[in-house]
């Protein structure tokens, strides 16, 4: 989960600075649908990428839940029987 978490943060801080230094020294020549645009697709890659990281985080907490209250009793000896 980490390791995602820390990739979308570092391609957030990459995109910013890609954004930052080629598009907004231009805005005054683009059209604002297009700057609308170019924002819109540099956000995507971080938060699929934060998306991962949480619904992972998200996916190992339910499974660990999930098997501490229905899994780990039927794992328990019984050593009276024996």
């Amino acid at each position: 989960m980490g390791v995602y978490v820390a990739m979308g943060l570092l391609v957030a801080a990459m995109s910013g600075y890609q954004l930052y230094t080629t598009v907004l020294p231009n805005a005054d020549k683009l059209g604002t649908g297009v700057i609308a645009e170019v924002i819109l697709g540099q956000l995507m890659g971080p938060l699929m990428m934060l998306g991962f990281g949480f619904s992972l985080g998200a996916a190992l907490l339910t499974g660990r839940r999930h098997y501490r209250r229905r899994v780990r009793p039927h794992c328990r000896s019984d050593s009276r029987g024996l």
